[in-house]
């Protein structure tokens, strides 16, 4: 299950020159891409304080070893060993050793590391390829990566040139080209070259999704479009991105799902819900988690103490202490089991 999203928390190459190892990044970034499209799909499992993962079939592909792991992305997974993280293959092979103090995931060919005191940005071949000199750093999303010195937020192209200074006092990552910073207590909206494009005048912002961002003027959600206009009128408690035409919105005490037009599709009535993954959402009714499709139909009951999104066929659930896996149809493929 998606976290719920919060706002604020939130050298240049020398033209004419190809080095060796930018010949080798790209062949390895491209690689690493490719066997991530084709990889067999692995999941998470956590036996006796251990982490490991399981096929879609629930058999066990790389045994619980680790004190620490995360999902698959660009066909690596980041992993902790003795207090360090590193990365492995989707046969298990540690293919980046593990030596950083923090990590994060593989996106759009880069990973964000922890070196000392400061962050920078590694290949697939564990190359650092942007050195290490932001207090934090974040995935890269539409070629650009999110960073912060001094608290005051900046993005980075894939070379490390910073393309929009380290000003903002809040900023988002980029979706759909544009994303949501603020100076002083507005947000705004610049491009991928560090231009205004929607003026800074909202309380608060989240990303694109289907050219539509959701922000607030007061305490109320409205949809806007890329050129700034309020296309969805403010009238939603809260809101979600838009996945299968659909986003969740909170009317009241109650989630419901509206199209695009910002028609309400299905009607508010469930406790909590979450966005559609896989044609299935995620959602609460009286305290107990099952999923509906995109026309509202409940395909599996609720009967879980929690539920997280389906991802390649499969989606977490917790039941008491337990976690398992269950497929589409609602059946366990991994039975629920205590972590430790």
């Amino acid at each position: 299950m998606n976290q719920s999203r919060q706002f604020f928390f939130s050298l240049a190459i020398f033209a004419g020159i190809t080095t060796i190892h930018q010949l080798a990044f790209a062949q390895a970034t491209s690689t690493i891409i490719a066997q991530s499209q084709a990889e067999i799909k692995l999941f998470l499992i956590w036996e006796n304080d251990r982490a490991g993962y399981i096929d879609a079939a629930g058999k066990v592909i790389i045994p619980p070893q680790f004190e620490r792991a995360r999902n698959f992305s660009n066909g690596l997974a980041r992993v902790k060993v003795n207090d360090k993280f590193g990365y492995i293959n989707t046969q298990g092979k540690m293919v980046i050793a593990p030596q950083y103090s923090n990590a994060e995931d593989f996106s759009e060919g880069l990973a964000m590391v922890r070196i000392n005191s400061k962050v920078g940005y590694i290949d697939p071949a564990g190359k650092v390829v942007i050195s290490p000199r932001f207090d934090f750093g974040w995935n890269f999303s539409n070629g650009r990566a999110r960073v912060s010195n001094n608290g005051k937020y900046g993005f980075i192209d894939k070379t490390g040139q910073l393309v929009v200074p380290t000003r903002y006092n809040q900023a988002m990552d980029f979706s759909e080209g544009l994303a949501a910073v603020s100076i002083g207590n507005k947000v705004g909206y610049i491009n991928t070259s560090g231009q205004v494009v929607i003026p800074s005048q909202f309380d608060s912002g989240f990303g694109f999704s289907n050219g539509l961002a959701w922000v607030a003027q007061g305490e109320k959600f409205g949809g806007i479009n890329q050129a700034g206009q309020m296309v969805i009128p403010s009238q939603f408690e809260l809101a979600g991105d838009f996945f299968t035409g659909l986003a969740r919105v909170k009317v009241g005490n109650k989630f419901g799902f509206i199209d695009p037009s910002g028609k309400m599709v299905i009607s508010p009535q469930f406790d909590l819900a979450e966005d559609f993954h896989e044609e299935l959402a995620m959602v609460l009714v009286d305290n107990k988690v099952g999923y509906i499709d995109t026309t509202g139909k409940m395909v599996i009951s609720p009967q879980f103490d929690w539920g997280w999104d389906f991802e390649n066929g499969l989606a977490r659930v917790k039941i008491g202490t337990k976690f398992g896996y269950i497929n589409k149809n609602g059946e366990f493929v991994w039975e629920p089991r205590d972590l430790s």
